[in-house]
């Protein structure tokens, strides 16, 4: 079973939701395939880490591809408005 990480919603645009998540750590790979990365990142949580400790695994798990920035991006406090 995967453990979901708990988030707040601060608004909804259409579909979209803007979300607060608390302080985690995040684990990347960059520079391999998706399913490469992926089972370096398996290796990782399940114990293929400097402690040898398993550690949970939780969801959402990103694949993110850069995209470009667009404008306006407008920021009020710790904050994007979306509209």
């Amino acid at each position: 079973m995967v453990e979901k990480i708990k988030y707040s919603i601060l608004k909804k645009v259409g579909d979209i939701e803007i979300r607060i998540y608390p302080k985690l750590i995040v684990a990347m790979v960059e520079g391999f395939s998706d399913d490469r990365a992926f089972g370096l990142l398996f290796n990782y949580i399940s114990g293929g880490n400097r402690l040898n400790e398993n550690i949970n695994m939780t969801t959402p798990v990103i694949n993110s591809q850069k995209i470009e920035m667009t404008s306006p991006v407008l920021s009020e406090k710790n904050y994007f408005r979306c509209g």
